[in-house]
């Protein structure tokens, strides 16, 4: 049985595809992996790159689509996987040299529905240093929730591998950005058994300026707005009435909001359109307050403090523009 199938939706990155798919073919263990190119109706030179290495490889297989997002892209390419566990690689991303034989000897010598490690930026500079001991540690399912609500692991796919069986009725939001934070939550939520190991397996490229996170715009804001309620109230409901991570949980919720805020304000700005989105955001972060700052730690305190700091200040500008 293939051990892992690795999804990567493809669209437009002909300036980084090769690296990406190289670095899976350099793996010691390539002939255990299988690569599900998903061309999303590119229009560059990306689709006949795909076609040029899926010639090449019998584990390499190449889908064109019209263009349907990156949800989509993920979700065709998990109705094809065949492996036992699967990982998720943006194409202008890449990974370590022995991620592969990494995985398959800790998923060889742990249970694990999930295994996450770490990652490290790709800047200009081409030079790049690993980090981590590569130690291993097991949790239970309720430590895992305790580190996603206190922002101890973030909600991107990228960083984890999965059984593929978590994803037999869990698919990505369609025409939904920040679709990670709508997903992540409900694999952790069916697993039971998780490894994280401490160690730079994924090195994600922030040099590529068309990337989601450089180009903030109302919808994608909007998007990030839904998925983070509905991963708040699912954990809240999971959680129970009596659990004493709802205070964290809360914390995290106000944490997004006014990143969520802030990204509006600061970088699309106040207009006719985002008036009565900053405006009901406003009302559900005041209606969150107060906060106790000393438990407030384990998220943005500098954020939270320019937010209040600056409130008045700014919920004028609303009124009066």
């Amino acid at each position: 049985m293939c051990f892992l199938s690795v999804i990567i939706p493809v669209y437009n990155v002909e300036e980084y595809l090769a690296r990406c798919i190289n670095s899976l073919i350099n793996q010691e263990y390539f002939d255990r992996i299988e690569l599900l190119l998903i061309d999303d109706g590119s229009n560059d030179s990306s689709g006949s790159i795909c076609d040029s290495y899926s010639g090449k490889y019998e584990n390499i297989k190449t889908i064109h689509k019209d263009n349907g997002g990156l949800s989509d892209a993920r979700n065709v390419g998990i109705g094809i996987a065949k492996g036992k566990y699967l990982a998720f690689l943006d194409s202008d991303d890449y990974v370590s040299d022995t991620f592969v034989a990494d995985m398959i000897n800790i998923s060889t010598n742990n249970q694990a529905d999930i295994i996450s490690f770490g990652y490290i930026y790709k800047l200009e500079s081409n030079e790049l240093k690993l980090k981590g001991d590569k130690k291993i540690q097991v949790k239970s399912q309720s430590e895992m929730i305790e580190d996603l609500i206190k922002n101890k692991i973030g909600n991107q796919i990228c960083f984890n591998i999965y059984l593929s069986s978590l994803f037999n009725d869990v698919s990505f939001p369609l025409n939904r950005a920040y679709e990670d934070i709508a997903t992540f939550y409900k694999l952790i939520l069916k697993s039971r058994d998780f490894v994280t190991v401490n160690y730079s397996y994924y090195i994600y490229d922030i040099t590529n300026e068309n990337s989601i996170t450089k180009r903030p715009s109302l919808k994608k804001m909007q998007d990030m707005l839904t998925s983070t309620n509905e991963q708040f109230h699912a954990l809240k409901s999971f959680l129970g009435s009596q659990n004493s991570l709802l205070t964290y949980l809360k914390y995290n919720l106000i944490d997004k909001y006014i990143y969520i805020f802030l990204k509006v304000y600061r970088e699309i700005g106040c207009n006719d359109e985002t008036k009565p989105f900053l405006i009901n955001l406003e009302k559900d972060i005041a209606n969150l307050m107060p906060i106790f700052l000393f438990n407030y730690g384990n998220y943005s305190i500098k954020r939270y403090l320019y937010y209040v700091f600056y409130h008045r200040r700014i919920k004028n500008n609303l009124l009066s523009s």
